[in-house]
């Protein structure tokens, strides 16, 4: 059962707000499988709480829910909350606020809004499948690049390259996660690392698989079935806790930094230049 109900229940269902409309569409063709759920958002920028150790003050989310499907994605709970299953659910129920781009042109017009950083995918992938068919991260970036205001992209996803000409190149790379014993061995991350200096990359960073309440249990049902003899292994470095220890993490950091030195110097022997950036359009992204 969703916690709000949809306007085939009653015209004025709900999903955050008493006044928001929520339509479901069943996916078709492409998007077979999937479901759409319309909602119409009273703000599209959120403000992270002081209390977290978040690197940022403000996000955007123009759909919640995933097809990615990742089995670690710490996102997972987010569907809960909704009356939702982290599982499938996740994966196929996909919220979308279909009001995103125009919500975010008036609060960045809005008198009480100064131009802070805006972070983009800290929730569900802005690049999503979805997106190929809603377009609104393609609308957000064009809104937040005509106000010249800074965002970040944190994407897996190959279609953010359609939007390349509203995009600013260099760009920064979050290696995550990092699987401990799975992806982590040196020949892995040499692969990775080279490939992301050889595109032009201008920060590197590589953070491991962290396992918070929900993702866990999740993650562990899917490991019994893909990887057994990994249960053990993986139980013993996340006893009592969602990220590896502080230490192996720094091990981790030092590691890839080293591995990005070296890349960028056996680059500048070859006398090889970064690639072109993108047409300039708007502030930085990363």
């Amino acid at each position: 059962m969703l916690r709000w109900r949809t306007v085939e229940d009653e015209p004025q269902g709900v999903l955050f707000a008493d006044e928001e409309v929520v339509e479901r569409h069943v996916g078709r063709g492409e998007f077979r499988g999937l479901e759409f759920f319309h909602v119409r958002c009273r703000t599209i920028v959120n403000t992270v709480p002081a209390a977290s150790r978040m690197p940022f003050t403000h996000t955007i989310n123009a759909y919640r829910g995933c097809s990615h499907a990742c089995v670690y994605c710490f996102a997972r709970p987010t569907h809960h909350y909704l009356g939702l299953g982290i599982g499938e659910d996740f994966e196929r129920k996909i919220v979308v606020k279909v009001n995103a781009v125009e919500r975010l042109r008036a609060e960045l017009a809005s008198p009480r809004w100064h131009g802070q950083a805006i972070a983009m995918g800290t929730n569900t992938d802005p690049y999503q499948r979805a997106e190929g068919k809603y377009h609104l991260t393609q609308g957000i970036v064009s809104e937040l690049a005509e106000a010249a205001n800074p965002f970040s992209i944190l994407t897996k996803s190959t279609l953010i390259l359609r939007d390349l000409d509203l995009l600013v190149i260099p760009c920064g790379v979050l290696v995550a996660p990092v699987l401990p014993g799975l992806s982590d061995a040196d020949e892995q991350l040499i692969d990775v690392v080279d490939a992301c200096v050889d595109a032009g990359a201008t920060s590197i960073t590589a953070m491991y698989l962290h396992l918070r309440p929900g993702v866990r249990e999740h993650w562990f049902e899917w490991m019994a079935r893909a990887l057994p003899d990994r249960v053990t292994d993986y139980e013993r470095r996340y006893r009592n806790r969602a990220y590896v220890p502080k230490q192996v993490q720094h091990q981790l950091t030092t590691r890839v930094d080293g591995l990005v030195r070296a890349a960028r110097q056996r680059r500048s022997a070859r006398g090889r230049a970064p690639r072109a950036p993108a047409t300039r359009r708007g502030p930085p992204c990363r």
